[in-house]
């Protein structure tokens, strides 16, 4: 006699296989979800930091249009390959293209 798992949609010789397949199946179904979810909770983390790096170029926009409509101009002095403005502007874009 052979045994027709409904969740695995195929035909075994032995109830025994038919509950080991069925519970291989539930395992990797889990560590899917499990998966799954943590990809969620990596992406709402990167989402979260995008949104803050957003709000603080706006705030440093702001402050600068302030400045600038108070005083005329603003100087800046890059001292570092980490200050450079192409980098921070194209740093995204070149990591993407270079990857």
């Amino acid at each position: 006699m052979k045994f027709y798992s409904d969740k695995t949609h195929k035909l075994y010789e032995t109830e025994e296989a038919l509950h080991k397949a069925e519970e291989e199946l539930e395992k990797k179904n889990a560590e899917k979800e499990s998966l799954s979810a943590q990809r969620k909770i990596d992406a709402k983390r990167v989402q979260d930091s995008a949104q803050k790096l957003r709000d603080a170029q706006k705030e440093y926009n702001e402050s600068l249009t302030n400045f600038l409509n108070k005083h005329g101009y603003y100087h800046e002095t890059i001292t570092s390959v980490a200050d450079d403005p192409f980098d921070t502007m194209f740093g995204k874009l070149m990591s993407y293209i270079f990857r």
